[in-house]
């Protein structure tokens, strides 16, 4: 198992066992007086919630107590967890991790999680159209990176989002950054919200995507899957 890219077994510890729930789901729904149907609000996936065993070995206590604390380290801020044997990846926050078994060589720890489950990253490079087909489940955020080799009064990005997108006095050569993951967007890391016309930051939806620029462009797209 590792916790961003670090395997606990530097830490003289492996993964016991790893239960992954499905994403719950937030139900909404009405039952007016008089009607003989309720009404359905569509359903949204949230979080998913796993459960982890680990054990934490050592030549004496002392020793154990030591990696366990470079663990619990790793574990006490939101992180990406690779689960053996499992080919994606969770984007987790641990719950604090509780004492199941111990003995003077290993001491065996349970933890829930909390968290969201993706793949490796996609990238797609175009000029002013690409068809992104997602087989994952879930909606993903979208970042994308445009330059234009002249400068540019407005641009209209559609496909990404339920309305268009529409930037305004786009520099030449400069890079333009519209980034769901980490909810930003700049132009040459320069605060660029003012010039943005968007209701929402920009997903890539399971099936098929077709993403539309007004004007030539270079562009590069990229997304991590996600999973109900």
């Amino acid at each position: 198992m590792k916790v961003n890219d670090i395997d606990i077994s530097q830490y003289n510890a492996i993964q016991s066992s790893v239960q992954i729930e499905s994403s719950e789901f937030q139900s909404t729904y009405f039952w007016n007086d008089g009607a003989l149907s309720p009404f359905f609000l569509q359903k949204k996936a949230k979080i998913k919630k796993i459960q982890l065993q680990f054990a934490v070995k050592g030549t004496d206590r002392d020793v154990i107590e030591l990696n366990m604390s470079r663990i619990l380290e790793k574990m006490s801020v939101p992180a990406v967890y690779q689960f053996d044997k499992i080919q994606h990846q969770f984007y987790c926050i641990a719950e604090t991790p509780q004492i199941v078994a111990v003995s003077k060589r290993f001491k065996l720890m349970s933890a829930t999680l909390y968290g969201y489950e993706f793949s490796d990253e996609r990238r797609y490079e175009f000029e002013d159209e690409v068809t992104v087909t997602n087989i994952a489940t879930a909606e993903s955020p979208a970042v994308l990176q445009i330059t234009s080799n002249i400068g540019l009064n407005s641009l209209t990005i559609t496909g990404l989002t339920e309305d268009t997108i529409t930037v305004t006095n786009i520099v030449k050569d400069s890079l333009l950054l519209i980034d769901s993951e980490s909810g930003i967007i700049t132009q040459d890391g320069i605060n660029k919200y003012g010039d943005c016309d968007m209701w929402e930051f920009p997903v890539i939806k399971p099936g098929q995507n077709t993403v539309q620029l007004s004007s030539k462009c270079t562009a590069v797209l990229t997304y991590k899957p996600r999973y109900l």
